[in-house]
């Protein structure tokens, strides 16, 4: 049974690795903006989309107690902001169901063969606090992800991140881990970068930033920022919260999502006591985040 802590772990590992993330994500003109916004009035850091995405599918989940697709969509668009750092493409979308536009016939309006991008595997990791079941849990990430993502690449990432927190709950070794992933029926460019992070893995050193940049990449896409992530996480189950996220923000990229990603499978390994407590006083909402995941523990899904 998955314990209070580690299911804390999970949900503020995501929230702290997006909230200290964001200032390094993107540009020039990305990261000046995040400096004038990136702070709420108390002073506290501010999160972003993909951990108000989270909170708006998991507060969904806790009040229907069912992965109910039309009313995840719903609250989505209901919190929508710009202010957020919601990209374009998902802003589009979420004005259409606002408008009352139904999801499923939206979600291939800015892209014909839909988003590859990483929206869906961003929210994704708390799922492995609902379903033990792998199968199960394999196939409730792809579909919540369908809402925004509705390429395969973009519903394997989700796929693939919430398996691999389902496993970092288990104690399972990092390779074990990239193992098992390999195992799950995803898009043959996931298992060609699997078999990558393996060897790295294996390796005597940790990949640099300079590396990483270069493969698995840091862009927006799910196929490069989930691989970038995974690798993070199962790379530093043995050292601290804080160097997987210098070495996530030294990459920059989409280092909010990333760290988002990273934070929530290395929170679900440790748990919420090795989370740095010094960050935490820092984090917007953390009374909110931590009831959500004490919430989620009591939801049968």
């Amino acid at each position: 049974m998955t314990t209070l802590d580690r299911s804390q772990g999970c949900v503020l590992g995501l929230a702290l690795g997006d909230a200290f993330g964001a200032p390094y994500e993107g540009g020039v003109l990305e990261r000046f903006v995040w400096g004038m916004i990136g702070k709420t009035s108390d002073r506290k850091r501010r999160f972003t989309d993909d951990t108000q995405m989270m909170l708006d599918m998991m507060g969904v989940i806790v009040e229907h107690g069912e992965l109910d697709l039309d009313a995840i969509a719903t609250q989505f668009a209901q919190s929508y902001r710009w202010s957020r750092g919601y990209g374009p493409a998902a802003a589009k979308l979420l004005k259409k169901i606002k408008r009352g536009a139904h999801w499923n016939e939206v979600n291939r309006a800015v892209y014909k063969e839909g988003s590859l991008g990483n929206g869906g595997a961003m929210r994704a990791a708390p799922l492995a606090l609902l379903f033990d079941d792998q199968s199960v849990l394999f196939d409730a990430a792809k579909q919540q992800a369908r809402i925004t993502h509705a390429h395969p690449l973009g519903q394997d990432g989700a796929g693939l991140i919430a398996c691999a927190t389902h496993m970092a709950l288990k104690d399972m070794e990092p390779i074990a881990i990239v193992d098992e992933l390999q195992v799950l029926d995803v898009q043959q460019e996931y298992h060609e970068a699997l078999h990558h992070v393996r060897e790295w893995l294996t390796a005597s050193t940790l990949r640099t930033a300079q590396q990483i940049r270069i493969s698995p990449g840091v862009g927006m896409t799910a196929l490069e920022s989930c691989m970038s992530a995974l690798y993070m996480a199962l790379s530093h189950f043995e050292r601290d919260f804080e160097s997987m996220m210098s070495l996530s923000w030294s990459c920059g990229g989409d280092a909010d999502t990333i760290s988002a990603m990273a934070g929530a499978i290395w929170g679900a390994r440790h748990g919420h006591k090795k989370l740095p407590s010094s960050w935490l006083k820092e984090l917007e909402g953390r009374a909110v985040l931590e009831a959500l995941s004490g919430d989620l523990l009591n939801v049968t899904v």
